[in-house]
Protein backbone atom coordinates (compact mmCIF):
# COMPACT_ATOMS: atom_id res chain seq x y z
CA UNK A 1 0.00 0.00 0.00
CA UNK A 2 2.68 2.00 0.96
CA UNK A 3 4.31 1.97 -2.30
CA UNK A 4 1.33 2.64 -4.11
CA UNK A 5 0.68 5.59 -2.63
CA UNK A 6 4.49 6.98 -3.34
CA UNK A 7 4.12 5.88 -7.11
CA UNK A 8 0.53 7.88 -7.25
CA UNK A 9 2.78 10.65 -6.07
CA UNK A 10 5.70 10.04 -7.79
CA UNK A 11 3.59 10.05 -11.28
CA UNK A 12 2.07 13.38 -10.20
CA UNK A 13 4.72 15.60 -9.47
CA UNK A 14 6.21 13.83 -12.59
CA UNK A 15 3.35 15.25 -14.62
CA UNK A 16 3.25 18.64 -13.13
CA UNK A 17 7.36 18.72 -13.36
CA UNK A 18 7.01 17.64 -17.16
CA UNK A 19 3.70 20.10 -17.88
CA UNK A 20 5.62 23.36 -16.26
CA UNK A 21 8.60 22.32 -18.21
CA UNK A 22 6.73 21.93 -21.57
CA UNK A 23 4.90 25.03 -21.08
CA UNK A 24 7.81 27.45 -19.51
CA UNK A 25 10.16 26.11 -23.10
CA UNK A 26 7.06 27.05 -25.03
CA UNK A 27 7.27 30.43 -24.00
CA UNK A 28 11.12 30.76 -23.94
CA UNK A 29 10.77 29.76 -27.63
CA UNK A 30 8.17 32.60 -28.17
CA UNK A 31 10.03 35.12 -26.40
CA UNK A 32 13.14 34.15 -28.02
CA UNK A 33 11.95 34.23 -31.59
CA UNK A 34 10.15 37.77 -31.18
CA UNK A 35 13.76 38.72 -30.37
CA UNK A 36 15.20 37.51 -33.47
CA UNK A 37 12.28 39.45 -35.45
CA UNK A 38 12.96 42.39 -33.51
CA UNK A 39 16.42 42.31 -34.23
CA UNK A 40 15.80 41.87 -37.68
CA UNK A 41 13.23 44.79 -37.93
CA UNK A 42 15.77 47.05 -36.38
CA UNK A 43 18.42 46.38 -38.73
CA UNK A 44 15.51 46.86 -41.67
CA UNK A 45 14.44 50.47 -40.43
CA UNK A 46 18.59 50.83 -40.16
CA UNK A 47 18.96 50.27 -43.83
CA UNK A 48 15.75 52.59 -44.53
CA UNK A 49 17.28 55.22 -42.47
CA UNK A 50 20.72 54.94 -44.01
CA UNK A 51 18.44 54.96 -47.51
CA UNK A 52 16.69 57.88 -46.89
CA UNK A 53 19.53 60.07 -45.61
CA UNK A 54 21.53 59.47 -48.72
CA UNK A 55 18.82 60.11 -50.61
CA UNK A 56 17.97 63.67 -49.14
CA UNK A 57 21.98 64.50 -49.12
CA UNK A 58 21.53 63.80 -53.12
CA UNK A 59 18.64 65.92 -53.78
CA UNK A 60 19.84 68.89 -51.37
CA UNK A 61 23.51 68.79 -53.25
CA UNK A 62 21.39 68.53 -56.99
CA UNK A 63 19.12 71.05 -56.28
CA UNK A 64 16.24 68.82 -57.06
CA UNK A 65 13.23 70.23 -55.61
CA UNK A 66 14.37 73.56 -55.44
CA UNK A 67 11.27 76.22 -55.69
CA UNK A 68 13.69 78.88 -56.71
CA UNK A 69 13.66 77.48 -60.47
CA UNK A 70 17.95 77.30 -60.35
Amino acid sequence: MENLITWGLTTLIGAFVGSYLGSYLKKKGENLATHEDLDKLVVQVRAVTTTTKEIEAKISTDGIGRSDGK
